[in-house]
């Protein structure tokens, strides 16, 4: 998280380091390739199994609708390897090609918008913990513990600016930055998730918490 601001502003420096994010999660340099750590990173996520798909849909991709197994509105849509995956036999489907950078996601393995008959193999199945992180791919269980303990210390560092400190926290922005890459990349590993959540519950929140009840007092007493 500290990037110099030297090169750019915070918003800029947003995808760089998230970027180098990915390449430390891989166990990479972060002055690597920035775009292939991305890649290999789903392309590691698509040969795991999870709960649900979540894929975003890139310009280009095709996409799949099927008003048997759709729960809502035409926006409930699969990716190609889920489509393919499933059986759709009989079913009204259709395709189109995505024309945007981002354009949703796919909702395999999504019980409130896809009709379970219609997931693929690999998405639907709740997994317990022990199966998520088992899934994992190395080295994402290793790398994966001290980068989501380092962004979750400078949240609080970040939200806590009340509390005494040896240093400056990290831009916000930044920090926000690190918070979004962690929910996307826990989107794309059920094990990830995991270890998300035992970083929090192991995060220190003390000094969160008695800022937040001293700025409280502060807003009463005004």
């Amino acid at each position: 998280l500290r990037v110099s601001s030297a090169s750019g502003s915070s918003r800029g420096l947003a995808p760089k380091l998230k970027a180098s994010l990915d390449l430390l999660l891989l166990g990479l340099r972060p002055d690597e390739e920035y775009a292939e750590a991305g890649k290999e990173l789903d392309r590691l996520a698509a040969s795991v199994p999870k709960s649900s798909c979540g894929r975003g849909f890139q310009k280009g991709d095709v996409i799949w609708k099927c008003k048997t197994c759709a729960i809502g509105d035409d926006t409930c849509v699969v990716c190609q390897e889920c489509f393919q995956d499933a059986d759709h036999t009989g079913h009204d489907v259709s395709f189109y090609i995505s024309r945007a950078t981002d354009g949703g996601c796919c909702d395999c393995g999504d019980e409130s918008a896809w009709d379970r008959k219609g997931f693929c193999s690999r998405h639907g199945r709740s997994h317990s913990s022990s199966e998520a992180l088992a899934a994992l791919p190395p080295p994402l269980a290793s790398t994966a513990p001290p980068l989501f303990d380092t962004i979750l210390s400078e949240v609080v560092r970040a939200t806590a600016s009340g509390a005494s400190s040896s240093r400056d926290p990290a831009d916000p922005r930044l920090v926000a930055a690190a918070v979004d890459w962690i929910e996307k990349r826990c989107g794309s590993f059920d094990g990830l998730a995991v270890l998300a959540a035992q970083a929090l519950c192991g995060a220190d929140l003390h000094a969160l918490r008695i800022t937040t009840s001293h700025c409280h007092m502060n807003d009463t007493q005004a």
